[in-house]
């Protein structure tokens, strides 16, 4: 029988099989939860190559704060956001903290590859319960 993928496997699968880091860990995600969106796994597109290709926040962060959003956003004026922002923020710390750096332009100067932040984006949302 074969051996189950883990959600870091998939992920990184899906970046290898050709979704930028944001789409292949929001792609999982979804999965994980059971739902199918293709309006959301679209809107990670522009989060690739450190957003919209410009370098900054690394793609596979972005995607890892669309899942928090996803998970604990509002929609009602004047709710309570605070849980949203805790885990948005504990999630960056965790990463710049794994992979030294945020910003895709910083990682790709360090030689980290996609694969490295794609999975540990991943790793993080599990460890927090997010996924």
């Amino acid at each position: 029988m074969a051996k189950k993928q883990t959600t870091k496997e998939k992920a990184i699968k899906y970046f290898h099989s050709g979704f930028n880091c944001a789409e292949a860990v929001i792609k999982v995600s979804l999965e994980k939860w059971g739902i199918k969106n293709e309006e959301v796994e679209r809107a990670g597109t522009v989060f690739g190559r450190g957003i919209g290709g410009f370098g900054d926040i690394c793609g596979a962060a972005t995607g890892a704060l669309l899942i928090i959003g996803i998970k604990y956003g509002k929609v009602v004026p004047y709710e309570d956001r605070t849980e949203c922002y805790k885990k948005g923020y504990g999630f960056m710390k965790h990463f710049e903290k794994r992979l030294g750096e945020v910003d895709c332009k910083k990682l790709k100067a360090k030689a980290v590859p996609c694969i490295k932040c794609v999975g540990t984006a991943i790793e993080i949302l599990e460890e927090m319960n997010v996924i």
